[in-house]
């Protein structure tokens, strides 16, 4: 006898429709908490409720002068004093260019077979 055809049973591989399906509920158990805390997140207050005076005038002109001036009396940050760039015609000049040498030149010198 010969070793490996003794030892090797061929067997069918199951298909998708053969496998035995699995009737767990643990997976309709974790989609239905799914559901609950997206139900409580969506329907929950987003923000804090209004106390029950309104704010006076006083207040509102207060908190507006406040936005208007908190901009200017921050700090200037690190690093923002005015430096002059260099103009930019010569980074144009130098990308058209090499645009026009890498993709320009080469149509103007290979042109192909031209088809009718």
């Amino acid at each position: 006898q010969d070793f490996f055809s003794s030892t090797v049973q061929p067997q069918a591989i199951p298909t998708i429709g053969t496998m035995a399906r699995s009737h767990s509920s643990l997976l309709a158990v974790v989609a239905v908490a799914m559901a609950a805390c997206l139900c409580w997140h969506t329907l929950s207050v987003a923000f804090v409720p209004p106390s029950g005076k309104a704010p006076s005038a006083q207040d509102l002109s207060a908190a507006a002068v406040a936005g208007l001036l908190a901009p200017m009396l921050m700090a200037e940050p690190a690093h923002a004093e005015y430096i002059q760039s260099p103009p930019g015609w010569p980074y144009l000049l130098v990308f058209l260019t090499l645009f026009f040498v890498v993709f320009g030149l080469p149509q103007l010198i290979f042109k192909g077979n031209k088809r009718n």
